[in-house]
């Protein structure tokens, strides 16, 4: 009797990891100096014209439109610990529209010891986060971008 309830749930766990590794697979960490950074391996930061934002862009007001508390309800406890303890943000490319269109992570800590699935929290990032208030700070061109750091963390 015990061996019918163990093999499903066996094979119920070894399932559900098999996921959060595929996840995991389609992005790389790579250590830098003093830091952690977690890109999709299709992807380069490299390859994107970045602008500076203007003096007449208010930065506190760009850093309260772009701040973890948009996106709190949509990471449980758990994933919010560790994301506090590995000391998380993300860069996000914000377009000439306000859209977010490319995002990589950087943490303090090693995050590769931890089940994140960096692709949902990319979706939720893109999907949550836009600049609306503060169109003086975009860019003017279109194919640029200003970058933006948001830490997924509270202290």
């Amino acid at each position: 009797m015990n061996i019918i309830i163990i093999i499903p749930l066996f094979l119920t766990l070894l399932l559900s990891g098999g996921y959060t590794w595929a996840q995991q697979d389609a992005y790389e960490i790579i250590k830098t100096g003093n830091a952690f950074i977690v890109k999709s391996k299709n992807y380069s930061p490299t390859s994107l014209e970045v602008s500076r934002t203007g003096l007449d862009c208010s930065t506190a007001s760009l850093n309260e439109e772009l701040n973890f508390s948009k996106i709190k309800g949509f990471i449980d406890e758990e994933m919010a610990t560790i994301f506090l303890n590995i000391k998380i943000q993300v860069r996000v490319y914000i377009d000439f529209q306000g859209e977010i269109n490319n995002v990589y992570f950087i943490s303090e800590n090693d995050p590769s010891e931890y089940p994140i699935d960096y692709g949902r929290i990319e979706e939720i990032v893109q999907r949550k986060y836009r600049v609306e208030n503060n169109k003086n700070c975009l860019p003017i061109e279109e194919n640029r971008y200003i970058s933006w750091y948001i830490p997924l963390f509270e202290l």
